[in-house]
């Protein structure tokens, strides 16, 4: 017991003395870890993107200057159609149907997951000011278009989930034609 001790010691403080500094966690890595310590239900094949993830962070906080930190959340990217990203987490949290919209039919009653379109222009706008402050290299006068997108209401202990394709990288000023999906707990 002793022994191991010492040899713990040893490499802890060999590890302290590197020159170089440790390799941070490879993507995969650090998708896997977030996803875990908040228990998020990962749609397979995502990717986790942690640029994208730091940014709406950095953002939240930026608008919520009260919080000492932003709540739990992660974004991920997929090849695959709104749909069927919706579809996953319709059957991960027990909801029926994917609503048409927000508005259901004119229902007094909010669906729990429906679908949603948006303009990348007037997005853009709206993200700009932000952008700037965060000083990401953002311009927004050159994005166009329209998108898709799905939202999850959160359930139990599952997070809100926001599905939508193409969207907006503000990080790296383009427009992606992916599937990025958010999961933030609010």
């Amino acid at each position: 017991m002793r022994r191991s001790s010492l040899v713990m010691l040893l490499l802890l403080a060999a590890a302290g003395c590197r020159d170089e500094p440790l390799e941070p966690m490879t993507t995969y890595e650090s998708g896997e870890i977030q996803a875990r310590a908040y228990d998020f239900q990962v749609y397979p094949e995502s990717r986790f993107k942690e640029d994208l993830t730091l940014a709406l962070r950095r953002a939240h906080l930026l608008l919520n200057p009260s919080l000492v930190e932003a709540p739990p959340m992660a974004l991920y990217e997929t090849d695959a159609p709104v749909e069927d990203v919706a579809k996953f987490y319709i059957e991960k949290y027990g909801y029926g149907q994917l609503a048409p919209n927000e508005i259901n039919d004119f229902s007094a009653v909010k669906p729990s997951s429906y679908l949603t379109t948006g303009d990348l222009a007037a997005d853009a706008a709206a993200i700009a000011p932000i952008a700037e402050k965060l000083n990401y290299p953002f311009q927004p006068g050159r994005i166009s278009g329209t998108w898709r997108g799905a939202h999850i209401t959160p359930r139990d202990r599952f997070p809100a989930v926001n599905i939508q394709r193409p969207y907006i990288d503000v990080v790296h000023d383009r427009v992606v034609d992916k599937t990025l999906i958010t999961l933030m707990r609010e």
